[in-house]
């Protein structure tokens, strides 16, 4: 979504922008705002939204994405904290919290920086 929307900036080619509205459009297609998450796509049939592996990346560069609209979306922070948090870090995913992963760590902290 960021990509396209600095592709349009640069080039001031519309087909960038209705890229980087599709993307947005996307990404908060994926909010579960029962949950407080974000998923992270569907299933091979591509259509059914994948509500089996909650991955923290997903979480955090939502956030990032979206910019101004970032605080209708701050539940994802809560439910990587509540679901995701493994000691002083985050595990990759829910699906497996057995240790922290230093990248998706280093995800969190940035978001919470921003």
């Amino acid at each position: 979504m960021l990509h396209f929307q600095r592709i349009f900036l640069k080039t001031n080619d519309i087909v960038w922008k209705d890229r980087a509205d599709h993307a947005k459009t996307f990404v908060i297609a994926m909010y579960d705002s029962v949950g407080g998450r974000f998923f992270t796509g569907t299933t091979d049939d591509g259509i059914t939204i994948n509500k089996t592996v909650i991955p923290l990346d997903v979480q955090a560069w939502a956030i990032l994405s979206l910019k101004d609209e970032y605080q209708n979306y701050l539940p994802a922070l809560n439910y990587a904290d509540s679901n995701i948090k493994v000691g002083s870090g985050y595990a990759f995913s829910n699906f497996d919290l057995s240790t922290a992963w230093m990248e998706g760590t280093s995800q969190m902290a940035a978001v919470y920086a921003f």
